[in-house]
């Protein structure tokens, strides 16, 4: 990647820690990189359902997902069903049986909020803020997303025993030595300076932030030159979406991101995300 480009990057996320409105404009970075391991998908497994032959097939898959108390992956299924096969006779009970996972989900994960918030004040700190990581990094209902991220903005900030003028000196000071580190290509270096200023933008300015999404991006594009693409794809996951919010107008970021997120995608076997992120503009 273009050295100018690293440290007009590192320079924006120092401008957003101040509050200011700009423009991000990055080259792609060079992620021709591989994965390792097959990445062909022929089985049911516990990261994800596979793509069903038939539509009999996804509501067995369903029915199993269900009898395992798996509702996340019950309704992804069925989603799934309801739109490879919009006019088989199955639709109609795909209809009932989402409306039945998604109350279920929904339940249980408002019992999982409500017992990690009773953890985080019995001092089970770091196992709480583990658990709500993985929570708002998958797929639940809105409101239960921003109560687990509000949650875990606050378990951070209480663990750092930092006032908030603290924590954003740390911040910009974590970017500017990161900067520093990919400007001499020491990257493994840059990687720790980058991943704290993660955590310290998430604990002042918010899990979804213009501040973290400066952070995440810098930090995907370190792991590549790392040759480590499936920290990258995990670090673009949530900093796609937050691009895409934050950064609408930039026209350059939005679709530089947006071709190594795909690209990572389809190396990862995520076909299907990869050819949505690759219509969208």
């Amino acid at each position: 990647m273009d050295k100018n480009a690293w440290v007009l990057l590192g320079v924006i996320a120092l401008i957003a820690a101040a509050g200011f409105v700009m423009f991000l404009c990055v080259s792609p970075p060079s992620d021709s990189l591989p994965i390792s391991g097959d990445t062909s998908v022929t089985a049911p497994s516990p990261s994800g359902p596979r793509s069903p032959r038939t539509d009999q097939e996804c509501l067995n898959e369903i029915n199993i997902y269900i009898q395992k108390g798996d509702y996340a992956h019950a309704v992804s299924t069925l989603n799934d069903l309801k739109s490879r096969f919009p006019t088989s006779g199955l639709v109609s009970v795909a209809d009932s049986l989402l409306t039945v996972c998604k109350q279920k989900q929904y339940n249980e994960d408002r019992r999982a909020l409500d017992q990690w918030s009773s953890d985080s004040k019995s001092g089970k700190t770091e196992e709480t803020i583990a658990s709500l990581r993985s929570f708002v990094n998958g797929k639940h209902d809105s409101v239960l997303t921003d109560r687990a991220k509000q949650l875990l903005s606050h378990l951070l900030y209480a663990r750092s025993g930092m006032t908030p003028f603290e924590i954003k000196g740390r911040y910009m000071a974590e970017v500017e030595q990161g900067m520093a580190h990919i400007g001499r290509g020491e990257w493994e270096q840059a990687e720790k300076m980058l991943e704290v200023s993660v955590e310290y933008a998430e604990m002042v300015y918010g899990i979804d932030s213009p501040e973290v999404t400066s952070s995440l991006v810098l930090l995907a594009r370190t792991y590549l030159e790392l040759r480590q693409p499936e920290r990258a794809l995990s670090a673009y996951d949530r900093a796609y979406p937050l691009i895409r919010k934050f950064y609408a107008n930039d026209a350059e970021l939005v679709r530089s991101t947006r071709e190594s997120y795909a690209r990572l995608l389809r190396r990862a076997g995520r076909k299907q995300e990869a050819s949505q992120v690759e219509s969208e503009n």
